[in-house]
């Protein structure tokens, strides 16, 4: 196998005929190497090889047959769907709407999403990270969906006062009480040091309002942080949907919100 790989570097002309005998070839000595082996094989045949359907074909056979590890092999699992995306596409046998349902019947769609869950998730918090509204900024947000933006009160001060552990330890209350409060099918989001976004939903106004409440309640009878006398508050702001803005519009509106709310609050104390 090696002087065959060896010689793709050499002669990767030839690599169109060598493919239609490979996977035979992997089928017969997958018990006699190791799975890194056979990744690195593939890898190695896909360097030259730009077939997708050569692709999709010794993709399958490392995750359906080989039944590699999602976690140690990951990009491999997203190239996988990308190629797959790639190949009905350019068949043009179903539309881009379908393409996600196809790929939700495969055999590993739910690792594949428990595993990106988990890398979009903050790991300080538990909330989810950024990365999730990577996906989503340019998505049109519908009108029973409420976008709220919090901003934790003093976390400055904490930080300069206590200590960046006793900081962390603010954030981290403060998520907790944000998680209670706006359950699934609501999104709660880090969105920065001292900020988070919560996407909600199938919601109305006075909904919002009770749950924004009760987090403010349930924060205000915290009066202790790492053995600090220390209560926890925080500055918010919520704007709903229209059927014609985009995610990062919204969220650019309750940030404007907060912000006001913000201030005002400097203001009166």
């Amino acid at each position: 196998m090696n002087n065959i790989l060896n010689n793709f570097d050499n002669n990767y002309f030839y690599i169109d005929e060598y493919c239609s005998i490979l996977i035979p070839i992997f089928r017969y000595i997958r018990n006699l190497v190791t799975n890194d082996d056979l990744v690195n094989y593939v890898n190695k045949i896909l360097k030259y090889n730009q077939s997708l359907n050569d692709k999709l074909s010794f993709y399958s056979f490392l995750i359906d047959e080989v039944k590699i590890d999602m976690n140690k092999y990951y990009a491999l699992y997203l190239n996988y769907t990308f190629a797959l995306k790639e190949f009905y596409r350019n068949s043009q046998i179903i539309k881009e709407t379908q393409i996600e349902s196809e790929l939700s019947t495969h055999k590993f769609k739910i690792e594949y999403d428990n595993l990106k869950e988990k890398y979009h998730l903050d790991i300080l918090t538990s909330c989810y990270n950024r990365l999730i509204l990577k996906e989503i900024n340019e998505e049109i947000v519908e009108d029973d969906t409420a976008v709220l933006y919090f901003d934790i009160d003093n976390l400055k001060t904490v930080n300069d006062k206590y200590g960046h552990y006793v900081g962390d330890l603010y954030i981290q209350t403060f998520a907790n009480e944000l998680l209670k409060h706006f359950k699934f099918p609501a999104k709660c989001i880090r969105y920065g040091g001292d900020e988070f976004v919560v996407i909600h939903p199938n919601t109305n106004d006075a909904e919002i309002k009770n749950n924004v409440k009760a987090l403010e309640k349930s924060c205000a009878k915290i009066k202790k942080l790492g053995g600090y006398d220390l209560s926890i508050s925080s500055s918010n702001g919520y704007y709903f949907g229209d059927g014609i803005n985009k995610y990062k519009d919204i969220i650019s509106k309750a940030d404007a919100k907060m912000y006001l709310a913000k201030k005002e609050k400097k203001q009166n104390n």
